[in-house]
Parts: C-alpha cells; structure tokens; sequence
C-alpha cells in the first residue's frame, strides 16, 4: 500500500510540474500575442508589408528554442488553425542559369521557394515545372539549363539569416516567387505563417492577399504526400 501511495505522489506531481509549465507556456503566448505591436522590428516588417499592398499582417515572437520544438508545438504557439500553415521561405539557385536566356520571373538564377513543413520540397519537380511554362519552352530553353539547389551566402542575398527569410525585405523583392500550389488549397482561414526577418518573429499573412499583392508563381513543386510532422 505505501509503495502505491508513493506511486500516486509521484504521478501527481509529475502532473502538476506539467500543469505549471503549461500554464508558463500560456502566460507567455499571452504576452507574445499582446507586444508585436510594440516591437519596433515587427513594425518595421508591416510597413514594408503595407508598401507591398499586404494589409492582413500580424507578427507573433517565439521562444528561443522554437525550432526544437515539434510541429504541433510551433502551431499552438502561433495559434494556427494547423500545422499546414506553418510555411517556410527557402531560397533556391539555379546552378546551370544561362544569362543569355534570362527572362524576367520566368528564367532567373534565384528564386524563393514557400513551402508548407509539412511537405517536401521537390526541386526536380521545381525543374520539371519551370522547364514546362510556354514563358521557356516557346523560346527552346532546353532542360539541362535548369537545376535547383538551397542557395549559397542567403544573408547577402537575401538581407536575413537562415530560418529569419522572408519575402518582405527590400533585398527579397527582385526577387520572383515560387509557391507550393498546396498553399492556396488549404482550407479556411486561409492563412500562412512564414520567417519575419529574424529568427524569432514570425509573419501571418492571408494567402489570398499574399497572392495578390507578390503574385507569386503557383505550381507543384511538393509530393502529393504530406511528410510526417
């Protein structure tokens, strides 16, 4: 009987040492939810997003160790509708880009790729598609002029660090698109998360007004088959 009780004990502290960090967690989404307004980055981050024509922003800081966290983890802290908004930026070169056949948006030598994390980023099938657009076959650019890869020295490119990339940055604008056309299928609210310019902010922006305002490329650059989270 005493060891039972012992066992008891100790399965209720185990269950209020749980409960006090969840309620820690939620004090601090509390305060995350309640400062962006006052962070004068994330302010920042929504004038450039305004200057772009993007009025459904809103900005959100994560704990340090955010990116050790699980997927679901991530998408309560942001308080997204599921772990299919949570996107990232990744930017992309085209290592075999001919200058010769540059053409605006169509045939370029980097791109930003937003894909969900719950997909895998393909980049034959990136290949595939941009080999495909009438934009580069009506003009012969043959297949071998095209082969992605994750792109080197990205903070010069892009003005961000790794896991901070985000399509808002002056450096970004030059810059086309390409979005996993799994983003404008997903299912209501419409809304994805993405990087905010550093680490620990991060952006939410409704897909339809992203589409409209940066007008991205929307191909199938994904399997068909979510990854597991």
């Amino acid at each position: 009987m005493e060891i039972e009780a012992l066992a008891r004990v100790e399965q209720i502290e185990l269950r209020v040492r749980e409960l006090e960090a969840a309620c820690a967690d939620a004090e601090k989404l509390a305060r995350a939810k309640a400062s962006w307004a006052r962070d004068p980055f994330a302010v920042r981050m929504q004038l450039l997003a305004l200057s772009r024509g993007i009025t459904s922003s809103g900005f959100r800081r994560c704990p340090s160790d955010y990116y050790e966290w699980e997927l679901d983890r991530r998408r309560w802290w942001l308080q997204a509708a599921s772990c299919e908004q949570l996107c990232k930026s990744v930017v992309l070169e085209n290592t075999r880009f001919q200058p010769e056949l540059e053409l605006d948006r169509w045939y370029e030598r980097y791109y930003c790729v937003i894909v969900q994390y719950t997909r895998k980023l393909d980049t034959d099938l990136i290949a595939k598609a941009m080999h495909g657009r009438p934009e580069n076959a009506e003009r012969g650019v043959p297949r071998k002029a095209f082969n992605f890869r994750l792109a080197e020295g990205v903070e010069e490119l892009t003005g961000f660090v790794n896991n901070a990339v985000t399509p808002l940055g002056p450096k970004m604008w030059r810059v086309p698109i390409l979005l996993s056309h799994c983003v404008p299928a997903l299912r209501a609210p419409r809304q994805i998360w993405l990087g905010g310019g550093e680490v620990d902010l991060k952006w939410r922006v409704d897909v339809e007004n992203f589409v409209q305002a940066l007008e991205p490329i929307v191909m199938n650059i994904t399997p068909d088959e979510p990854v597991s989270s």
